[in-house]
């Protein structure tokens, strides 16, 4: 089991790490051509003995330098950083699953939880065709049979909670993550735009340090510094869930 732990920790991490280069993507677009170009200047000056402002990238460097300084091409990427929380939801999402998954495995192997080992499924060829490894996953299957949402806090806490007693309490990372959730349905369902229906559905779900404050028919534009903090948040309940699995199987958390 400690092994399924790791991994999926690690690939977890690697996910999140992908995100926020993606969430940098302009500066780094910034920061290589600022290097092209001031390279090239060097050369035009001291290989070629060239010293006419009209034939040096001066200006160009100084312009370049200057949207890099302020930041300038930032508010023409806005939706991207929305596409940047819907991939780190759906990382989020993969990644629990993948530890349900290999819980349900490990504890069919053990036999020890009473709750997973008389749970019926039933199996049909579609199963048996879309079950992810070479050999049956009673993880896979069971997650299928249950409906288990892997994009949504509720479901998730109810089948850990069913199948193996695990219990992560309401913290203010949670409501961040719950957040998220609800931003990605509404980013990719409903054009961005906040409803009554997504309010009415958040406005418990306090306290929370990323959007706190919802307009109605506002649209949702999210920034780096927002999405960096829901997968900080995230971070925290994957960890969580890893050491409660290590303790419910009898290992030492890490």
């Amino acid at each position: 089991m400690e092994e399924d732990i790791l991994r999926v920790r690690k690939s977890f991490d690697q996910r999140v790490t992908s995100v926020s280069e993606l969430l940098e993507f302009d500066r780094i677009i910034l920061d290589v051509s600022i290097k092209i170009v001031a390279d090239l200047n060097v050369k035009l000056k001291n290989l070629h003995n060239i010293n006419s402002p009209y034939l040096l990238a001066e200006n160009a460097l100084t312009a370049l330098r200057s949207i890099r300084e302020h930041d300038s091409l930032r508010t023409r990427y806005r939706r991207m950083f929305n596409q940047c929380l819907i991939l780190l939801v759906s990382h989020f999402g993969s990644s629990v699953r993948d530890l349900f998954e290999s819980s349900v495995d490990k504890a069919v192997t053990k036999g020890t939880f009473e709750d997973i080992n008389r749970f019926k499924v039933e199996i049909t060829l579609e199963d048996l065709r879309n079950s992810p490894t070479s050999k049956l996953s009673m993880g896979y299957l069971l997650a299928s049979q249950e409906k288990t949402s892997f994009q949504d806090m509720q479901s998730i806490s109810r089948s850990f909670k069913k199948f193996f007693g695990i219990d992560i309490p309401r913290t203010a990372d949670v409501n961040n993550i719950i957040l998220a959730q609800a931003c990605r349905n509404a980013i990719v369902h409903a054009g961005a735009n906040i409803d009554a229906q997504m309010l009415k559905q958040l406005q418990s779900i306090n306290p929370r340090s990323v959007k706190p404050q919802l307009e109605l028919n506002s649209e949702i534009l999210f920034e780096p510094e927002e999405v960096e903090l829901v997968s900080k948040s995230m971070v925290v309940y994957i960890d969580s869930l890893c050491s409660l699995i290590s303790i419910r199987f009898g290992a030492p958390p890490k």
